[in-house]
């Protein structure tokens, strides 16, 4: 927790003192996300969906310098998880389909600092690309899940994790009004969690104001 606050005041001071080339600009969207590291992950969670939101401020005429905030949700996929993940109940009721998984939603929620570099410059034309890249800190979490049988039941604990996270993207910004854009975007995220990173791939479709 200590490590978050003080990237957010971190966060906060590089905005203040940025350069002002223009306006602030506010993001808010939604997409879906794709869980791909490690194998655990991307066999037994189901793709995911993501909420974004987040502060910018122009620093040069083409990159802008940004704040965001993404949760990230997936639903266990009990199915794989209960025929694949070596959780067998010792009890003959297993083989016939009696074993059932309840609970281990998992969670990513990331504060992430992105550079945001458009091109060609802003406003040039109806669909502006851009390229991102950033660094943050991620919270990993994964609830309690209950493996039962007919007659037993395994318990697979909750865990949170606090880690060090980057991201690399490429996205649209699509002009709607003076003050009004659109955007587009997809991204790796790669969480450096023990023993092998957990990597993320979000797609997110918001409105951006200046």
């Amino acid at each position: 927790m200590k490590k978050i606050l003080v990237f957010l005041l971190c966060l906060s001071a590089t905005l203040v003192f940025a350069q002002d080339y223009s306006k602030m600009s506010y993001y808010a969207g939604v997409g879906i996300t794709k869980n791909y590291a490690p194998e655990d992950f991307n066999k037994y969670w189901r793709e995911g969906f993501n909420i974004d939101a987040g502060i910018g401020r122009d620093i040069a005429s083409r990159i802008e310098l940004q704040g965001k905030l993404t949760f990230n949700s997936f639903d266990l996929n009990t199915t794989n998880y209960v025929d694949y993940g070596n959780l067998s109940v010792p009890t003959i009721y297993d083989t016939l389909g009696y074993k059932t998984a309840n609970g281990g939603q998992a969670t990513i929620l990331s504060l992430m600092i992105n550079a945001k570099v458009l091109f060609p410059p802003k406003r040039s034309s109806k669909a502006v690309p851009y390229f991102t890249a950033g660094i943050g800190y991620s919270r990993l979490s994964f609830e309690q899940i209950d493996v039962q049988s007919s007659m037993d039941t395994k318990i697979v604990p909750e865990s949170t994790k606090n880690v060090l996270t980057t991201g690399i993207g490429i996205g649209f910004d699509i002009d709607v009004t003076k003050r009004t854009d659109l955007y587009l975007e997809g991204r790796f995220d790669v969480l450096f969690t023990e023993n092998e990173s957990t990597v993320i791939f979000p797609i997110k479709f918001g409105v951006a104001i200046h």
